[in-house]
């Protein structure tokens, strides 16, 4: 429609929450040369999963520090606690490091753990009535059944028979039978041998007490089980201090020089107000604020480290689940809404459009460690609403008007991962720093393309139109990407597949609907059509259910049969590319398909049109754009949305 005037055009972009933008998976704005556009934005990459040797026990990582192996910045590693307190070791690079499982702890565990390196170099992490130290060294000489270090007196570190210890370079841990002296007093680890593996000079090991410091607190009538408490850890001044219930506990940090330093535990060091549980806890600017849930609210408390009593405490409609530092503050999300406080004031940043304003299924953290900054953009580990489904959101806190983009986290094979935590990591190497850890995996964020894991990215716009038209064709202005992977070595595949389709949201946008029982096919369900009355020929299906393999694949129904019966059949196309399981949940998204091309690099000098397959009236409109993920392909721009009516 070359000569044809649009009667909307779309040339400023935002993520979702403003401007129409009510679902962002994978793309994110950008100003290029003044000129707003909608690009391509990042995607996660899976670093390992529990079907990777060594992490079959990987469960839900809830903590993760990174490690410089011993007198040496060079060689890097990772760490990283479970929700049943199973500690992991990670290296990107070097072989000084066997990744996989290095710890199990032999104590009840907490379901909320954290962990922690310490002043001197050490691992404190938590199980449900005691905080476990790992004491880390480097082997001066050992045997099959022997680990000596001569600089260590491990009596007097606090080891005896029955502790662990793990050679990190072979990856084996032991439990200790005995301690003995080789050359000092105290400087061996006694234990049974595990086949031919052997220590030697030099092996990196870590000696795990795991009831090191008893934390035990007497549970209150309104207090869940201990094994539920968040247990969270912030280094403040000469004190790691911890959640614990209605109290912040402290482990003494003072001198980074003396081995008998993390000697004294305080599990009591500063009482909440009554029926305050603590939940989360972090440091800036020389303050301690402290967020806990009382009675189903959210209650956020400042601390200096010296008043007796609370510097302020601000309330909040819900929990707030994590905070993280920023500027002189603290940022965190609750109920879909960004704020920044001070701990005396709240100021709201940014309000997610989600749902109704009654609804309690808004965007929110999932955990403690679910909130992070790496330069301006804050990720978040979150859970929401039908719109906002579970995955990592990130916005740019110096563009939050650009609103939240979703990044969809890879596991195996498909973007259905749950994550729980998100973390800044300097110790991978550059387009490696935002680690997301989840359930059974561990990613990395990156903003290239050029993987075969790449993935499809949507958008859904909600436009208003001054009076009830013929919608006759959505237009495209389409370019290659600016910035990042989009050479030609990237980009094999020099194209890309679009899909546009439009609704006008009489119907409602998006539903779920299980299938019934009984089928299982790649061309066809079944529903019970007494309970789903809203299907029509020609709407959009997207497999929903995170367990099978054909997850996140997009087809659309092209005809009923047994309308509102017990055994309603859809026929969909195109197939699915695998058999689908007879009971799954769908997203029912009420768009119909205007088509979908393979976009070739000489055809990007046109505009792109789409055209309706059957005639829609309306005042207002839903577009959806879906980008396909295909191997190298390449990376596209949207510089203009046009809609054509007449």
């Amino acid at each position: 429609m070359r000569n044809k005037k649009p009667i909307i055009q779309i040339d400023k972009f935002s993520a979702a929450g403003q401007n129409g933008i009510l679902y962002c998976q994978g793309f994110y704005p950008e100003v290029i040369n003044g000129k707003s556009v909608m690009g391509e934005g990042l995607t996660s990459f899976n670093i390992v999963n529990n079907e990777t040797a060594g992490f079959s026990n990987l469960g839900n990582i809830y903590g993760s520090v990174a490690l410089s192996t011993i007198n040496s910045q060079s060689s890097l590693y990772n760490i990283y606690i479970n929700n049943t307190s199973k500690i992991f070791a990670y290296q990107e690079l070097g072989t000084t490091i066997t990744d996989g499982e290095i710890h199990s702890n032999s104590l009840t565990a907490t379901t909320n753990p954290d962990i922690i390196e310490t002043p001197l170099g050490n691992i404190l992490y938590p199980s449900e009535k005691y905080i476990g130290r790992g004491v880390r060294f480097k082997a001066t000489g050992g045997s099959t059944t022997t680990i000596v270090d001569t600089d260590k007196d491990f009596v007097t570190l606090g080891y005896a028979a029955g502790d662990k210890v793990t050679n990190l370079k072979t990856g084996i841990e032991y439990t200790i039978t005995s301690i003995s002296t080789t050359t000092n007093t105290n400087d061996t680890l006694n234990f049974s041998a595990s086949g031919v593996n052997t220590t030697v000079a030099n092996d990196e090991c870590i000696a795990w007490e795991d009831d090191r410091f008893e934390t035990d607190i007497n549970e209150a009538v309104w207090q869940q089980p201990q094994n539920y408490w968040v247990k969270q850890f912030a280094e403040y001044a000469n004190e790691i201090l911890f959640t614990n219930g209605n109290y912040i506990g402290s482990i003494s940090a003072s001198d980074r020089t003396l081995p008998n330093d993390e000697s004294t535990v305080t599990k009591d060091r500063k009482q909440l107000p009554s029926k305050y549980q603590a939940i989360s806890i972090k440091v800036n600017n020389a303050k301690v604020l402290v967020s806990a849930n009382f009675n189903g609210k959210g209650a956020l408390c400042l601390w200096d480290g010296a008043s007796d009593g609370w510097n302020n405490i601000l309330k909040i409609n819900s929990p707030v689940i994590a905070t993280t530092e920023y500027q002189s503050g603290w940022i965190f999300i609750s109920d879909g809404t960004l704020y920044y406080t001070n701990g005396f004031q709240l100021q709201v940043l940014y309000k997610l459009n989600q749902d109704n304003r009654i609804s309690s299924n808004k965007l929110k953290p999932i955990t403690h460690n679910a909130l992070t900054i790496n330069d301006s953009m804050l990720y978040c580990a979150g859970s929401g609403s039908s719109i906002s489904e579970t995955g990592l959101y990130a916005i740019d806190l110096d563009n939050v008007n650009n609103g939240f983009t979703l990044i969809k986290q890879i596991y195996k094979t498909k973007e259905s991962g749950n994550p729980y935590s998100v973390f800044v990591n300097n110790r991978f190497s550059g387009s490696k720093s935002i680690e997301v850890c989840g359930n059974k995996f561990i990613n990395y964020i990156s903003s290239g393309t050029a993987s075969a894991l790449y993935r499809d990215k949507s958008l859904i716009i909600a436009l208003s139109l001054p009076e009830e038209t013929k919608i006759s064709g959505v237009g495209l202005n389409l370019s290659r990407g600016v910035f990042g992977y989009n050479n030609d070595f990237f980009t094999t595949e020099r194209s890309r597949d679009v899909q546009v389709s439009v609704g006008d949201g009489n119907r409602g946008l998006i539903d779920y609907i299980n299938t019934s029982s009984g089928v299982a096919a790649t061309t066809t369900f079944i529903v019970d059509g007494r309970t789903f009355l809203n299907t029509e020929i020609g709407d959009e299906i997207m497999i929903n259910d995170k367990e099978q393999t054909v997850y996140s694949e997009r087809s659309f129904i092209t005809n009923i049969t047994g309308k509102e019966t017990v055994s309603e059949t859809w026929t969909i196309d195109p197939d699915l590319s695998a058999t689908h399981n007879p009971s799954t949940e769908v997203k029912m998204i009420r768009v119909k398909k205007f088509g979908r091309k393979t976009i070739k690099n000489n055809e990007l000098k046109n505009e792109i049109m789409f055209f309706p397959e059957t005639s829609l009236f309306t005042n207002k409109i839903y577009i959806e754009i879906v980008f396909f993920g295909k191997s190298y392909s390449m990376p596209l721009n949207i510089n203009e949305i046009n809609v054509y009516g007449e």
